[in-house]
């Protein structure tokens, strides 16, 4: 039996780094599976507890019209970092 494993201590960690560093505009481009999903969901709610003004959220699949429709949405926001969680496929 598999689980999707937890990353929120990542995601805290992460989220209070861009703090500490003033950051108030965050963009997380995820790739839209359980995993991307649930590291999304810890980042928006570690993110804006932590006082970051807006978590940009832009999932994406297996190709390449939707990553260029994410980047496409991610590049009219407001941003100061990006987070991009993904993996590498053979």
């Amino acid at each position: 039996m598999r689980t999707i494993p937890t990353d929120d201590a990542v995601a805290f960690s992460v989220c209070r780094y861009w703090s500490d560093l003033g950051y108030k505009y965050a963009n997380v481009l995820f790739f839209d599976d359980d995993y991307g999903i649930a590291f999304k969901e810890s980042m928006l709610k570690h993110c804006l507890e932590m006082g970051l003004s807006h978590l940009g959220t832009f999932g994406f699949v297996q190709d390449y019209s939707s990553v260029d429709k994410a980047l496409n949405q991610m590049k009219a926001s407001e941003i100061n970092v990006v987070m991009f969680v993904g993996s590498v496929s053979h």
